[in-house]
């Protein structure tokens, strides 16, 4: 330990207390601990160039300023199209939605036939509001890594970008694109994408050879999946809602797949010898291996799974149901972190009991979203000691509905 705490000292990292036991330095507000003991040195010494090079000042990514009031409807609003479609369900209307992000609330919207427009509430954040498990575990968490010297909303900030990042390469892989294991090639398609991650957290991820060569394996572990299961993509990040509970989601993957299944029938085999019961000749009952061809819905996980996921899944099988009218013969999730033979974990979620909450849960969380203020604040104007402060000349409030309407009505 003692080389890097010198190390860290030597480069301008100051103890975050005076106590003999102290495993915690900062510099300029970017804190780094030595207490775990697998950490080496050369971990220390990238983790403090990192945040050398990212100073908070720099880690800013605003725009030129140009006298001009920031329009946050248009900083915070993308529209959305599927990564990739197959033809048979692109020549199914479905609506286009609108993806926004406010004071940390993301949405989804579409215009309507009436010229209104309907927001409705992400996936992710309608379960959050209406699953009523007690969160003891995500508040254990957060206090293990402030003990360690972490941000916990850096941390899973960090985490969800790495998400973001497979994600994209997996789709990547499906469309067909030749995909080359090396990280220089990696860096080049994120440098290619308009990927919405924070160049603080792309900067981080493409200069760190653990985190591309990660994400390497993790490429490989899935491109085995494809090959096992013959996966042909129907709709890759394709945007659908559930319009019984007000909420819109991109989902992950609909695909065909090829699931390997032990049937038992007569299949050509017949006795050898007279028995008690039979005869020689006659049909015997035997089992085989056979493919059963499946429409599937996969939701793409990095790590654990957990019984929020099942609800995510049983809500993306309710909106492909809705919109195309598919029965899904199954929905699973996957992820390449398995240390098995078989490579990553390919689990099917379709008979959990914790289906059996899925109107609760999702009705709870449409209330929350509808009992949500759907109001946005901004500033505006300019501030001078020489002039009288009037809060209403310097704030605006926008109805979220009513000026998207507005923006669309002007396109």
């Amino acid at each position: 330990m003692k080389d890097k705490i010198d190390y860290l000292l030597s480069i301008g990292f100051k103890p975050m207390s005076e106590d003999g036991s102290n495993v915690l330095f900062v510099n300029n507000g970017y804190v780094i601990s030595v207490a775990n003991p697998d950490q080496t040195l050369e971990d220390v010494v990238a983790e403090a160039e990192f945040s050398l090079k990212n100073e908070d000042i720099i880690e800013r990514e605003e725009l030129p300023f140009d006298g001009e009031d920031e329009d946050p409807f248009i900083s915070n609003s993308e529209e959305v199209e599927p990564e990739f479609i197959c033809e048979e369900l692109a020549a199914i209307p479905t609506p286009v939605f609108r993806r926004l992000s406010l004071d940390g609330n993301r949405y989804y919207y579409r215009l309507m036939e009436d010229g209104t427009v309907k927001i409705y509430a992400s996936g992710t954040n309608l379960i959050k509001d209406g699953y009523a498990e007690r969160k003891d575990a995500l508040e254990q968490w957060k206090e293990l890594q402030k003990l360690m010297g972490q941000n916990p909303k850096d941390v899973t900030e960090y985490k969800a970008d790495k998400g973001t990042i497979m994600h994209f390469l997996y789709g990547q892989y499906l469309k067909g694109r030749d995909m080359y294991l090396r990280r220089s090639f990696i860096i080049k398609l994120l440098d290619e994408s308009d990927l919405r991650i924070s160049k603080k957290n792309m900067d981080r991820f493409k200069s760190s050879v653990e985190d591309l060569d990660e994400m390497i394996d993790r490429l490989v572990r899935f491109a085995k999946f494809c090959t096992d299961y013959e996966l042909r993509p129907m709709a890759i990040e394709k945007i659908l809602s559930c319009e019984q509970y007000e909420v819109a989601s991109p989902i992950d993957l609909i695909a065909e797949i090829y699931e390997e299944k032990t049937v038992e029938g007569y299949f050509g085999e017949v006795y050898q010898k007279n028995t008690k019961d039979k005869k020689k000749g006659d049909p015997k009952l035997s089992t085989k291996k056979v493919k059963e061809k499946k429409t599937v819905i996969i939701d793409f996980k990095s790590g654990d799974m957990h019984n929020e996921q099942i609800l995510q899944l049983e809500l993306y099988r309710r909106m492909v149901k809705e919109w195309y009218n598919i029965d899904v013969d199954g929905i699973y999730n996957f992820s390449p972190k398995s240390e098995s033979n078989k490579k990553y974990v390919f689990r099917e979620r379709s008979g959990s009991k914790e289906i059996k909450k899925a109107d609760c849960v999702f009705m709870q969380g449409m209330i929350n979203h509808q009992n949500k203020e759907k109001k946005f604040k901004t500033y505006k104007g300019c501030l001078n000691i020489k002039n009288s402060f009037k809060e209403e000349d310097c704030t605006i409030t926008y109805d979220i509905a009513e000026e998207l309407a507005k923006r669309f009505k002007n396109e």
